[in-house]
């Protein structure tokens, strides 16, 4: 009879046949997709995608990437998926050969950027809540790489710093309080040797106002917050995009949601929600505000969005100057370009249709004197959300926000661009990942990815074009030119 809590190693056939498993299991890790083809070699190279937008400018643009051109881009095949264990809806961040992401549940990722094999994860911890059709939240925004670490912002109102090369905690600063649906939905920005969030509620609860904070990137020590909401009958304005530096100005810029009142708003302007504002980058004092761009809105027109920082060529005074702007795109559908300095008003382009309300969600990006950005165009009959509303993706002139080009698409598009090589890449609602050429807007390719895209959008970088896909997919998935 045998010995039932004999261990099982101990009977030599079993031993064998578990040291065979295991070998095998080191030629075949658990994420690999099978055999894979040496790929080009073109994929390593190139410029990195460190943090939202891939620069401080927040362009979107990897001017690096040479493999990348309307020529090229047909033959985008896939080469690798990693499978997390929920949505992923930042962008993959890429330094050097390693792609850092999370999770809507809460688990942050660094995969092999060659073969999208798993280095190390990091257990952060999600809300357990229900909203925005997930069961929980962790981390939804982009991470950041500076100085060997990456700051991950989660829903539990938490601020982490990393070590890239073993995820090892460094610190973990709280700030904020989920208890009242407190999140950082934003994605840091590393600046001047601080980390920029936001604070912003999960459905603009009245309970939350938004507010910036900075914290110290060595300690995670809190250096200072500014509080958007100025008003007293609720909060709001919060903050959901990330912060853009000025290094020049010695300011930072970002965008607010709408005002939440808990009773009929009083008189006046509801002082810095739904606004583009610059605060010194030190101390967080308020160097101008433009906005609020709808008073007292009830309408949900917020500013998701991450502002641009860029420079064009304006005649004043009978001269061509250089002038730097910032722009951001709005829930009420339009673009908004303000001078850096000042925050006076330079132009604004609506992307309103007559049969639908058109809104942006998504970041823009800029290269090649244009502004691309995505839209969701919803029918002015529509009874509620569906998934299955259109969208179109616009390119304006960055000078005067003339539309340069337009062109629709049968799914809404959600998230930010990625560019390069005179392509611009983005991701619609139902889950095709699509290429369209800088110049005229012509659709170069498309590819399914098996989950919707939303929020942070797509990366270029290291010779592969990267995606953080939602369910049922839940991956990041690499394509590159063979």
């Amino acid at each position: 009879m045998p010995v039932v809590d004999e261990p099982v190693t101990d009977h030599p056939p079993m031993r064998a046949l578990l040291v065979f498993l295991a070998l095998l299991a080191l030629l075949v890790p658990a994420n690999a997709p099978g055999a894979m083809p040496a790929l080009p070699s073109h994929v390593g190279r190139g410029g990195d995608w460190p943090m939202r937008g891939r620069d401080e400018a927040h362009t979107a643009h990897n001017p690096n990437e040479r493999w990348v051109s309307p020529a090229s881009v047909p033959r985008l095949v896939e080469v690798w998926r990693f499978r997390a264990d929920e949505a992923v809806t930042g962008s993959p961040v890429v330094v050097a050969d390693t792609v850092y992401f999370g999770t809507w549940k809460g688990t942050f990722y660094a995969v092999d950027l060659r073969t999208g094999q798993l280095r190390w994860r990091r257990a952060l911890g999600a809300l357990e809540r229900p909203a925005h059709g997930m069961k929980q939240l962790g981390v939804i925004g982009t991470a950041a790489v500076a100085g060997g670490r990456v700051y991950v912002g989660t829903a539990l109102a938490e601020v982490w710093s990393l070590d890239v090369r073993t995820g090892a905690v460094l610190w973990k600063a709280k700030v904020g309080n989920p208890d009242i649906s407190e999140i950082v939905a934003s994605p840091p920005l590393v600046f001047g040797g601080l980390v920029y969030v936001g604070i912003v509620g999960i459905v603009e609860e009245p309970e939350v106002k938004g507010r910036a904070i900075a914290l110290d990137a060595s300690t995670g020590q809190v250096r200072w917050v500014f509080q958007t909401v100025k008003y007293t009958t609720g909060g709001g304005a919060g903050i959901f995009g990330s912060f853009t530096p000025d290094a020049r100005r010695g300011v930072v810029y970002l965008t607010t949601g709408n005002p939440k009142h808990v009773n009929p708003p009083a008189p006046g302007p509801d002082r810095h929600a739904e606004s583009i504002l610059a605060l010194d980058a030190r101390s967080g004092r308020l160097a101008w505000a433009f906005g609020p761009t709808r008073p007292h809105d009830a309408m949900d027109f917020d500013f998701l969005t991450t502002p641009n920082l860029f420079t064009i060529a304006r005649r004043e005074g009978g001269r061509t100057v250089a002038v730097d702007v910032v722009g951001a795109g709005q829930k009420d559908g339009m673009y908004y370009a303000v001078e850096a300095a000042t925050g006076r008003l330079l132009w604004k382009t609506s992307t309103e249709l007559p049969d639908h309300t058109s809104i942006i969600v998504g970041s823009a990006g800029v290269a090649y004197g244009r502004i691309f950005f995505g839209t969701q165009d919803v029918p002015k009959d529509a009874k509620g959300w569906s998934e299955n509303f259109p969208g179109r993706m616009f390119a304006l002139d960055a000078a005067t926000g003339r539309v340069a080009w337009v062109r629709r698409s049968a799914s809404m598009l959600r998230g930010a661009p990625a560019i390069a090589g005179g392509v611009v890449f983005a991701g619609d609602h139902l889950g095709f990942l699509r290429a369209f050429d800088a110049r005229d807007g012509r659709e170069l390719w498309q590819a399914k990815v098996g989950g919707f895209l939303w929020k942070e959008g797509v990366t270029v970088a290291r010779g592969l074009l990267l995606a953080g896909v939602g369910p049922p997919a839940n991956a990041v998935v690499a394509f590159t030119v063979r």
